[in-house]
């Protein structure tokens, strides 16, 4: 919604913030470390290794670039458009992992 009404600060934080809810949903259900700053990418890594039909780490880059263009404001809307979809498919995906669907 925010990225349709040309608020890409807001957007990027939004995505961001969604793979990080989901991820620390994960890792919490595991009974993972998830209290700390760097837990995102571990559990991610940790995922991927697992499930090598997903591409973890090219969503997390991409979601990571929007956490990052929040405070920085830095990605054009071509980035966005690009960015997009694959964060999209990463939540997704680690929705999936939820109680091991």
């Amino acid at each position: 919604m925010e990225f349709a009404v040309g608020d890409n600060r807001q957007g990027s934080e939004k995505l961001g913030g969604g793979v990080a809810q989901a991820v620390m949903a994960i890792a919490k259900q595991r009974g993972w470390d998830w209290g700390k700053h760097g837990v995102c990418r571990a559990a991610v890594s940790r995922l991927g290794s697992k499930d090598t039909s997903c591409n973890f780490a090219q969503g997390l880059f991409a979601a990571q670039q929007f956490h990052a263009n929040f405070y920085h404001d830095f990605m054009e809307d071509d980035e966005i458009a690009q960015g997009l979809p694959l964060v999209h498919k990463l939540v997704r995906d680690l929705l999936r992992q939820l109680d091991g669907q």
